[in-house]
């Protein structure tokens, strides 16, 4: 299990219409945390893509563990976190990137680049052996380099949101 992470334009969740009304329809009770809106789904030639299944997409689908390992590492926590370690907007759910939470993610962005020079954004093995540099959250083993990736990944959604909506989102189902 795990995450869908989308971070786009905000829009209504259509799809929870849908499905309440399905249920409703076929005489079922239908029991779901309602997420009112979400990101829409979109795809760029230019976006980052690292050899998974979301390449170029403004999703991607985390493990719990990764999600949670990449928060941390990247410094991420205090934004998308609360004391209890829950995700704020909760699971379903979003969070609206205002401008200074945006420019916050981008300002540790930037440090994290700085802090981590010679980092190769990958997955792959080849270039974890050119930067071997690990990172431990609670027991979670992390390479850099993965950090990287997901940074590189969730900024250039954020930035290019950011652009072009009225209302930017990350949203989680």
């Amino acid at each position: 299990m795990g995450y869908s992470i989308v971070v786009g334009e905000k829009s209504k969740n259509n799809c929870l219409d849908d499905m309440i009304n399905d249920a409703n329809e076929d005489g079922y009770e239908l029991y779901i945390d309602p997420i009112e809106y979400v990101a829409k789904p979109e795809s760029l030639d230019i976006a980052p893509a690292f050899g998974e299944p979301t390449d170029n997409m403004n999703q991607r689908w985390p493990s719990y563990t990764s999600w949670y390992a990449f928060i941390y590492s990247a410094g991420l926590n205090e934004i998308f976190f609360d004391d209890n370690d829950d995700l704020i907007g909760e699971h379903p759910g979003y969070i609206e990137i205002t401008s200074e939470i945006y420019q916050d993610i981008k300002s540790k962005y930037i440090r994290f680049k700085m802090q981590n020079k010679g980092a190769i954004a990958s997955f792959e093995d080849e270039d974890f052996e050119k930067y071997d540099k690990i990172t431990y959250i609670k027991d979670y083993k992390i390479p850099i380099n993965h950090t990287l990736a997901r940074f590189e990944w969730l900024m250039f959604w954020l930035d290019y949101s950011m652009e072009q909506y009225d209302s930017t989102i990350i949203s989680n189902t």
